[in-house]
Order: structure tokens, then sequence, then C-alpha cells
């Protein structure tokens, strides 16, 4: 089947104007119109197919794609969206990736073939960024797009995203305040990702070692990660994790292996998790990220796109920061003098 981005090509104008054209817009002059439908026919262009719910050229339908449902970061982001999608009127389609890039594309497509207005995507920590053709294929169908989160992407997007840079500096200023000089990062070591980048610029520029930097992955052992400290001249005394997830997971480590938190380590996570923060013991230092605003900024972009008289893709897009805030328990205090694992 012919998809308006051919017919595009074959006329040599943009996917924009053969939209307007096959819609008779008067801005555009008669010959183009006539030209570009007189290719359609000959190529048997047929517009995609939805539902007749969706079918207005003002469509008040979007699409959201989040790696899971059930994640409470993502949950808190979504719930941001459908807040602000409910006082503007619009529906929220959701799908869900489980942070895999085929399920990514695949959903991308979905929402194309539903035709919604515009999409929220946040696709996780895939290394694999969405391609050109697929974004191509959303504007070609003048369909809207912000990612969320640092979401990688072949095009420039506008993306709403977690300030890590501001987030790192938070933590680390606060553990520096305690006394602590040695400090470790547990999360995956991937090259999109902007926190563990984050936190390597934030201790370099204070001074600080780099050596602490763990990856966690499937394969990863904390009983390795144990023995590579110490066979270290010193030992970190804090460790900031990549969420509170992992947060938890040291936290029960340190108790089967006899490792005191935070009079030995302080422990401090990332997403502040409720209730779940709390519960822990001792309960958890987090960074609050506050997801709900990042997803009531993505909404709010986007319906800036998708109301402004710009084509999909036209654009300069940009990127918003949204500055987090330390949340500080009992899993941090002073490092004890001369501590060694």
């Amino acid at each position: 089947m012919t998809s308006m981005r051919k017919l595009a090509m074959l006329a040599g104008v943009s996917a924009s104007t053969v939209s307007r054209a096959l819609r008779n817009d008067s801005r555009l002059r008669p010959d183009t119109i006539q030209r570009i439908k007189e290719l359609a026919e000959m190529y048997q262009y047929q517009p995609v197919q939805f539902e007749p719910a969706l079918s207005t050229e003002q469509s008040r339908v979007i699409g959201c794609i989040i790696p899971r449902v059930s994640s409470p970061f993502f949950g808190y982001i979504l719930q941001g969206i459908l807040e602000q999608a409910f006082q503007a009127s619009y529906k929220v389609i959701t799908l869900q990736t489980n942070a895999d890039f085929l399920h990514a594309c695949k959903a991308l497509q979905t929402l194309v073939e539903l035709r919604v207005a515009g999409i929220l995507l946040c696709s996780g920590s895939s290394a694999e960024p969405i391609p050109s053709a697929s974004l191509f294929e959303l504007w070609s169908h003048e369909i809207h797009v912000v990612g969320m989160q640092d979401t990688p992407v072949a095009q420039s997007i506008d993306q709403i995203a977690s300030d890590e840079l501001q987030a790192a500096s938070l933590v680390v200023d606060y553990l520096c305040s305690l006394g602590h000089r040695e400090i470790a990062y547990l999360g995956p070591q991937v090259d999109i990702l902007t926190r563990s980048k984050a936190f390597r610029h934030v201790l370099k520029h204070r001074g600080l070692s780099t050596q602490w930097f763990w990856d966690v992955h499937p394969e990863s052992r904390l009983e390795q990660l144990l023995a590579f400290w110490k066979s270290k001249p010193a030992a970190p005394t804090a460790v900031v994790t990549y969420n509170d997830t992992i947060a938890a997971e040291f936290l029960l480590f340190a108790v089967r292996h006899g490792l005191r938190v935070p009079q030995e380590m302080s422990v401090v996570g990332f997403a502040n998790v409720q209730p779940l923060n709390n519960y822990l013991l001792p309960p958890l230092t987090s960074v609050e990220q506050n997801p709900v605003d990042i997803g009531r900024q993505a909404f709010m972009q986007l319906l800036r796109r998708m109301t402004a008289d710009e084509a999909p893709g036209s654009y300069r897009p940009g990127t918003t920061r949204v500055a987090a805030n330390l949340v500080k328990r009992e899993s941090c205090s002073h490092p004890r003098r001369n501590a060694r694992l």
C-alpha cells in the first residue's frame, strides 16, 4: 500500500502538503491539489483506517507509550498525563513496551493505525533509538510526538525529563556535607543513560573519585561488588543507586553481610517510591523526581504542538528539565571514622 510519505516523495513536496491537498486545503494552489490527487489515484493511496470515534480532523485522543504500567515511577507519570488530559477533554490510549525496542516500534505503528492526534513516548532504557522511519511515519500522518525521560530517538523531538545533573548535585553535595568522600554508584552503565553520566560529571567536578561505579545487570552479584570494594586500599562510605528497588536490594544485602546502614554505609535511592521507603530499615533517603509533574508538562507540551499551526517535525524541538528534590531519611549519616568494609 502506498503511504503518504511515498506520495510526498513522488510529488516532490512534504508529507504535510500531501495531507492538506487531500483535504482540499485552500492555502494550497489548485494545480498542486489536483496533481497530488492524481498521484494518489494512480498509486491507489488509501488513508489509514481507524475507528469512527477517532475520525474527526481534530481528534481528541492521544497515545501514551511507557515501559511498564506496574512501575510506580511510570505510573505516577501516567497519573500526571491523565489528570491534564481529563481537564483538556482528551482521551488517552496507553500501551506498554516492557522496555523492549521492538515493542516500542510496534506500539507506535498501532497508534498510527488508530490515528491518534499525538503521542507521548517513553521507551525506557533500551540502547537502540527509535528510528527515523518510525518518526517520519508519524509526521506523515500529522501525528505530533513528545518524548519523556530522555527517550533515545534518531531525530530530535521535544522531551520532558528529570534534571539529572541537578539531582546528582543534590545527592553528592548532601553526602559531602556529611563528610563522605568515597561515593559509589550502583546502576546500569548503558551509554545512553544520563543518570550515570550525571554522577560521573558531578563527582569529577567536585574532585571526587569515580572508581566506585558498579554495573547492575541480571548477571551481576552484590557479593562480587563487596569483594571488589575489599580489594581496594580505600572503600566507599556511601552508595547511590539507580532506583529505589536496587537500594532495597542493597539494604537486604547489607543485613545479610553484617554491613551496618548508615553507620558503615550511607544509602541513597532514586524515585522516592511510597510507601516502600518509609517501611525499609532504615527508612531510605531518596531523590524525588516529581514524575506527576513530568507527566503534566509532557501532556501540556504535546497539546501546544497539536494546537499550533505547525506541521509535525517542522519545528525546532526543545528539552524541559523538571527539578528534583532530596527526601532525607535515616539511611544516611556521617561516615564512621576510618570505616573499612
